[in-house]
Parts: C-alpha cells; structure tokens; sequence
C-alpha cells in the first residue's frame, strides 16, 4: 500500500549520495532502464563489490530519473553510523 501512495523507486542512499543499501525497492521504468542498459553500466563498474549498492542508485541518479525516494527499510541499525544516520533517522525503528 506504501508504494501505491509513494510511487517512485525506494532507496537508503549514503551521506554522499553515491550508493545506496541493497535493500531497494525498484519502480517498473527504473528496472526498465537499468535493464536496457546493463551493457553501458557494467563497463562503467567493472570492479566492484556490491553491484547493487554501488550502480542501482548512482545510475537512476546520474540520468535525472526520478522520483527517488529516501526510504529505509532494511533491518541494519544504521542509527550510529555517520554515512547513514541521516537517512535512517525517520525510520524510527525499535
């Protein structure tokens, strides 16, 4: 029901808005693009560690594509952690 109101892609980018954590919820045009241009992208990241934390997010980024939307929801508490605290914070999790 959340992603009906809030339609978009969901992500937990990082303070310096270049990755995002794995867990993400990808809008059907988002995943569309990305699959149209996985060749491009992985040229672009041919080493890397996390494949979906590092070019997911960057790539929608990069292009303009949006809406993107800063949405926690994975179940790391990022709460102390000074990359991420700002995005976890309106999670208030227990």
């Amino acid at each position: 029901a959340a992603l009906e109101q809030e339609p978009g892609s969901w992500f937990c980018s990082d303070a310096q808005g270049v990755a995002a954590e794995t867990w993400s919820a990808v809008a059907r045009k988002h995943a569309e693009f990305l699959v149209s241009q996985q060749r491009r992208l992985r040229r672009l990241f041919v080493k890397t560690k996390c494949e979906e934390e590092d070019v997911l997010y960057w790539a929608l980024k990069t292009r303009g594509e949006g809406p993107l939307l800063e949405r926690c929801f994975m179940f790391t508490d990022w709460a102390d952690d000074p990359r991420w605290a700002q995005a976890a914070a309106p999670c208030s999790c227990p």
